[in-house]
């Protein structure tokens, strides 16, 4: 699947990530990410794993100009979800980080829910299925 995020949030938040199953988000300690970010002339890096949720996009500006593509493999099949994505945010001029990550369990999933570490945020969400 491919989830395309464009919006804003007051306070600079994060945008955070759960898997859930009708309706009802899981917390389990399953979820590792790696994150790569660019600010300016500054790159940095981060490793995060045993998380009970996915950090998939930081700094959610006031301006519009915030956006997020991201792919998810594998939420239905009884194996590892994995997920990669590119953000983009204005918080500093041009700030851009790449997130990958997984959940490690056999865990069939039917949703996600994004949702920001503080305040509310406010966008357009567009989910789209790959076929072949």
């Amino acid at each position: 699947y491919r989830i395309l995020w464009a919006g804003l949030a007051s306070g600079n938040p994060s945008l955070q990530a759960r898997m859930s199953v009708g309706g009802t988000a899981n917390t389990t300690s399953n979820y590792s990410r790696q994150q790569l970010i660019v600010s300016s002339t500054t790159v940095s890096g981060l490793r995060e794993t045993a998380q009970s949720l996915w950090i998939i996009c930081n700094n959610i500006n006031t301006a519009e100009g915030d956006n997020l593509s991201m792919d998810i493999f594998n939420p239905q099949a009884t194996k590892n979800t994995s997920f990669s994505n590119i953000a983009h945010s204005t918080t500093s001029g041009a700030y851009w980080q790449s997130v990958t990550g997984y959940f490690s369990a056999t865990t069939s999933f039917d949703g996600i829910q994004l949702f920001p570490t503080s305040g509310n945020f406010s966008g357009i969400v567009t989910v789209y299925g790959y076929n072949q």
